[in-house]
C-alpha cells in the first residue's frame, strides 16, 4: 500500500510540474517583444544586445 501511495504522489507531482512548466512557456512566448518595424530597429536587432 504504502508503494502505491509513493508511486501516487510521484504522478502527482510530476502532473503538477509539467502543467507549471507548460503555462510558464506559454506567458514566456506570448510577452515576446515584436519585431522591430523601423530601419534602426532592424539594425539593432542585428547588432544585438548591448
Amino acid at each position: 500500500v504504502s508503494a502505491l501511495q509513493r508511486e501516487n504522489r510521484l504522478m502527482a507531482t510530476a502532473w503538477y510540474d509539467l502543467s507549471k512548466r507548460l503555462q510558464s512557456n506559454g506567458v514566456s512566448l506570448g510577452r515576446r517583444k515584436p519585431d522591430p518595424k523601423s530601419w534602426i530597429g532592424k539594425q539593432r536587432a542585428l547588432v544585438g544586445p548591448g
